[in-house]
């Protein structure tokens, strides 16, 4: 029993390594400095090209170009420095993983986005009553599920490994909104 346990905080502290402490300083990088300077403001382009579907934007002015590139590529550059201290024991290299966890993470949020403009939830907004709560859930969810399907496919993790780190990237997702709110670099309070 002692075995499997070490094993199961050996996988999850080599997810926290390699996966969600990359994550967290490219989001923090891309909150604190990109966004909050409107550092390469030029990249800042919607996503959606300002295309309209049934009266709305697809996913609005907040999905730009510049976060999907900025988010993906701070966390391939932190998951390659990280290599340079722990072996990276996945097979392929730490910068095209990290680049693709990057992305699956940003790219995850789109279909929440889409979601939220058919229900006329603006944009940075979570809604009211129970919709709010299902969306205060999933602004938390979507991208670290995001990363748990690119993780599924890239390393061939076993569904209760998937989990345990979706439940754990959630939380903590959860607690670094709240902290980047405190810090005035987020506008809606995490909940």
């Amino acid at each position: 029993m002692k075995i499997i346990a070490w094993g199961i905080i050996g996988v999850m502290a080599t997810m926290f390594v390699f996966v969600l402490f990359p994550l967290i300083v490219a989001n923090i990088f891309h909150q604190a400095v990109v966004v909050k300077s409107d550092f390469l403001h030029f990249l800042a382009i919607p996503i959606d090209g300002q295309s309209i579907f049934r009266g709305e934007r697809l996913f609005g002015a907040h999905k730009t170009v510049r976060g999907i590139i900025v988010v993906a590529a701070i966390t391939s550059i932190a998951t390659y420095l990280i290599s340079f201290t722990y072996t990276f024991p996945f097979l392929m290299h730490p910068a095209l993983f990290g680049l693709l966890i990057g992305g699956a993470y940003m790219l995850a949020e789109l279909p929440n986005s889409f979601l939220k403009r058919r229900l006329n939830i603006h944009e940075g907004a979570r809604g009211k009553g129970w919709v709010g709560s299902c969306f205060a859930f999933f602004d938390h969810a979507d991208s670290v599920l995001g990363a748990a399907i690119a993780l599924f496919f890239l390393v061939h993790l076993d569904y209760a490994t998937l989990a345990a780190f979706s439940v754990f990237g959630i939380l903590l997702h959860h607690v670094i909104e709240r902290l980047l709110h405190a810090l005035g670099y987020r506008k809606v309070p995490a909940r």
